[in-house]
Protein backbone atom coordinates (compact mmCIF):
# COMPACT_ATOMS: atom_id res chain seq x y z
CA UNK A 1 0.00 0.00 0.00
CA UNK A 2 1.71 3.15 -1.10
CA UNK A 3 1.48 6.45 1.41
CA UNK A 4 0.61 9.71 0.71
CA UNK A 5 3.82 12.17 0.47
CA UNK A 6 5.21 14.18 2.93
CA UNK A 7 5.49 17.69 3.08
CA UNK A 8 9.14 17.25 3.43
CA UNK A 9 9.95 15.14 0.47
CA UNK A 10 11.79 16.65 -2.32
CA UNK A 11 10.21 18.16 -4.81
CA UNK A 12 11.65 19.91 -7.77
CA UNK A 13 10.95 23.34 -9.33
CA UNK A 14 7.83 22.61 -12.04
CA UNK A 15 11.16 23.89 -14.78
CA UNK A 16 13.34 21.12 -13.63
CA UNK A 17 10.52 18.23 -13.61
CA UNK A 18 9.83 19.85 -17.06
CA UNK A 19 12.86 19.41 -18.54
CA UNK A 20 13.73 15.63 -17.04
CA UNK A 21 10.08 14.95 -18.75
CA UNK A 22 11.12 15.98 -21.75
CA UNK A 23 14.47 13.97 -21.61
CA UNK A 24 12.71 10.96 -20.77
CA UNK A 25 10.24 11.39 -23.31
CA UNK A 26 13.14 12.55 -26.04
CA UNK A 27 14.48 9.18 -24.96
CA UNK A 28 11.91 6.25 -25.02
CA UNK A 29 10.76 7.88 -28.64
CA UNK A 30 14.75 7.39 -29.74
CA UNK A 31 14.56 3.75 -28.74
CA UNK A 32 11.54 3.64 -30.08
CA UNK A 33 11.06 1.24 -33.55
CA UNK A 34 10.74 3.37 -36.88
CA UNK A 35 8.00 2.45 -39.35
CA UNK A 36 6.76 4.14 -42.00
CA UNK A 37 2.75 4.54 -42.63
CA UNK A 38 0.55 2.24 -43.69
CA UNK A 39 -0.48 3.47 -47.21
CA UNK A 40 -4.06 4.02 -48.13
CA UNK A 41 -5.26 1.01 -50.47
CA UNK A 42 -6.81 3.43 -53.37
CA UNK A 43 -3.84 5.91 -52.70
CA UNK A 44 -0.54 3.95 -54.12
CA UNK A 45 2.96 5.96 -53.53
CA UNK A 46 6.50 4.53 -53.95
CA UNK A 47 7.28 7.36 -50.90
CA UNK A 48 6.05 8.61 -48.03
CA UNK A 49 6.56 11.39 -45.91
CA UNK A 50 7.75 9.67 -42.94
CA UNK A 51 9.62 6.71 -44.99
CA UNK A 52 12.79 5.62 -43.50
CA UNK A 53 15.89 6.94 -44.91
CA UNK A 54 17.84 4.05 -46.91
CA UNK A 55 20.68 2.30 -45.25
CA UNK A 56 23.95 0.89 -46.71
CA UNK A 57 22.88 -2.49 -44.77
CA UNK A 58 25.88 -2.15 -42.35
CA UNK A 59 25.19 -3.83 -39.10
CA UNK A 60 23.10 -6.33 -40.46
CA UNK A 61 25.10 -9.97 -41.27
CA UNK A 62 22.31 -11.63 -42.76
CA UNK A 63 22.15 -8.87 -45.40
CA UNK A 64 25.93 -8.61 -46.04
CA UNK A 65 25.73 -12.11 -46.47
CA UNK A 66 23.07 -12.51 -48.64
CA UNK A 67 24.79 -9.69 -50.98
CA UNK A 68 27.94 -10.95 -51.44
CA UNK A 69 25.80 -14.17 -52.37
CA UNK A 70 24.23 -12.51 -55.15
CA UNK A 71 27.43 -10.94 -56.85
CA UNK A 72 29.34 -14.27 -56.13
CA UNK A 73 26.99 -16.55 -58.88
CA UNK A 74 30.04 -18.53 -59.72
CA UNK A 75 29.79 -20.00 -56.05
CA UNK A 76 26.55 -20.40 -56.20
CA UNK A 77 26.71 -22.47 -59.26
CA UNK A 78 29.49 -24.38 -58.24
CA UNK A 79 27.43 -24.96 -54.72
CA UNK A 80 24.33 -26.22 -56.99
CA UNK A 81 26.49 -28.32 -59.03
CA UNK A 82 27.85 -30.25 -55.61
CA UNK A 83 24.62 -30.62 -54.44
CA UNK A 84 23.49 -32.34 -57.35
CA UNK A 85 26.50 -34.65 -57.64
CA UNK A 86 25.52 -35.72 -53.69
CA UNK A 87 21.78 -36.39 -54.85
CA UNK A 88 22.97 -38.20 -57.90
CA UNK A 89 25.03 -40.56 -55.84
CA UNK A 90 22.44 -40.83 -53.31
CA UNK A 91 19.93 -42.36 -55.62
CA UNK A 92 22.50 -44.51 -57.67
CA UNK A 93 23.13 -45.68 -53.88
CA UNK A 94 19.29 -46.40 -52.83
CA UNK A 95 19.40 -47.89 -56.37
CA UNK A 96 21.98 -50.26 -56.16
CA UNK A 97 20.33 -51.29 -52.43
CA UNK A 98 16.70 -52.08 -53.76
CA UNK A 99 18.07 -54.47 -56.51
CA UNK A 100 20.05 -56.48 -54.06
CA UNK A 101 16.93 -56.99 -52.47
CA UNK A 102 15.02 -57.87 -54.65
CA UNK A 103 17.80 -60.37 -55.96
Amino acid sequence: MSSRPNRSDAHLPPEEEARLTEETREYFDGIAPKRHSKPQRSEHSDRYSDALPPTDGAGIPELDRFRDLEVDTESLLRNVTLRSAQVEVFVEATNARRSSRDD
